[in-house]
């Protein structure tokens, strides 16, 4: 079975608890295309090959992006939704 590293490797061990708490588990992910993207549309995102801190959520039954980030790599909102938080 494929394994990925996940956490915060490059802080502190004594530190990583809290930051667990803080953010969630996270996964380094690379936001890309679609593999039926068709790249002559007139929609031009520009994504670098950053890799972005993605929440691990099991129980998810959706994928979304931040709207800030969104904005930041020229993505437009589709289907736009507040995100609720099941502990609220």
């Amino acid at each position: 079975m494929p394994t990925v590293d996940c956490g915060f490797p490059e802080v502190p061990a004594q530190d990583r608890r809290s930051l667990l708490a803080e953010v969630g588990p996270t996964v380094p992910v690379r936001i890309g295309f679609e593999s039926g993207f068709d790249e002559t549309e007139s929609l031009n995102p520009d994504i670098p090959p950053d890799l972005f801190p993605a929440l691990v959520d099991t129980g998810a039954s959706a994928n979304s992006i931040d709207a800030d980030l969104a904005a930041r790599l020229g993505l437009p909102g589709i289907d736009v939704d507040t995100a609720v938080s099941g502990s609220a």
